[in-house]
């Protein structure tokens, strides 16, 4: 529920790799086209042609797989995002709740520090203690008047809304051949 940049970390490394396997797969997929379609007759032998149409049809798949999981990574970027919204929009809430309280104190507080001569306060035996009074109950009505209409920030958590019960998970995946991408991919689809 707490966005945390290692996991920021994790979608654009997610986002990256996929980018690069997608970079990898368009070129093969109309190259193996080419040859599933005859256009190399002196290279291919025509009893050929049916495997590499097999082989077209797996590379569509693979990249089938790839535009969803690029769907996939620009949804968890969203996520992350909108949690990290969320969290600045608490810290503002908290920060607006304080600010609101503290205003009217400063308000008073500056009035009563322009030393004019001819404040009826200032002359009162208790005039100083009625002045931290009437400022101590202006800041224990706004916090009641606050705390009344549930504008505390922290209270709402992201993982207690409807719809983030099970939270963000982002799983790296391990590659099998640090120089193919597409057996990287492959591998971790079969498992």
């Amino acid at each position: 529920s707490q966005p945390q940049a290692s996991v920021l970390q994790e979608i654009l490394l997610l986002k990256r790799n996929v980018q690069r396997l997608r970079r990898t797969i368009l070129p093969q997929r109309d190259a193996v086209n080419r040859i599933a379609r005859g256009e190399f007759p002196k290279v291919v032998r025509p009893e050929s042609y049916i495997y590499f149409r097999d082989i077209y049809d797996h590379v569509l798949r693979v990249e089938e797989l790839v535009e969803s999981l690029r769907d996939l990574a620009d949804g968890v970027l969203n996520i992350y995002l909108m949690a990290l919204n969320n969290r600045m929009n608490e810290v503002m809430k908290t920060l607006s709740v304080v600010a609101g309280i503290f205003l009217p104190l400063t308000l008073i507080a500056s009035i009563y520090g322009m030393n004019f001569e001819n404040m009826p306060e200032l002359g009162w035996q208790w005039g100083y203690f009625g002045i931290l009074g009437a400022m101590a109950t202006i800041a224990l009505g706004l916090v009641i008047f606050f705390r009344l209409r549930r504008w505390r920030g922290g209270l709402e958590r992201l993982g207690s809304r409807p719809g983030f019960e099970h939270g963000l998970r982002i799983r790296r995946w391990k590659s099998v051949n640090q120089s193919s991408p597409v057996a990287s991919f492959v591998f971790e689809a079969k498992q």
